[in-house]
């Protein structure tokens, strides 16, 4: 999983994209960020070659910022492996396909998150 922190600021506030997950699945209504799902790690400009970047960013340049490390997280029924991309866009996202929502990045933590994505968020100081 190759998840998208997609921060850009409006009105001087610093904002990124959530959504809330509806599929029948473990963690449905919880939220979490875009990503884009590979059957294999991938080097960051080979993701930036994906279809489902160009379809998210499209005439936007998004400038990645960091890359973490490898994330591995134990589900009952299978093991996941993340990436999370910290990318800045100088604008808000239009025409969102997978309706994200943007949010005050220090914010997030009214949001229930997967324990996934928790673990991302208590590696380092979010609220910047």
């Amino acid at each position: 999983m190759n998840y998208l922190v997609i921060n850009f600021i409006k009105n001087k506030r610093n904002y990124i994209y959530i959504r809330k997950r509806t599929k029948q699945d473990i963690w449905k209504n919880l939220y979490d960020f875009p990503y884009i799902e590979t059957n294999e790690q991938l080097e960051p400009d080979e993701l930036t070659f994906s279809s489902e970047w160009k379809s998210l960013f499209r005439n936007k340049k998004p400038i990645i910022k960091h890359v973490s490390g490898v994330i591995k997280h134990q589900l009952s029924h299978q093991t996941l492996y993340a990436v999370f991309y910290e990318i800045d866009v100088k604008s808000q996202l239009n025409d969102n396909p997978q309706a994200f929502n943007p949010i005050v990045r220090s914010e997030i933590k009214k949001y229930a998150v997967p324990r996934l994505v928790d673990k991302y968020l208590q590696s380092l100081s979010f609220t910047k």
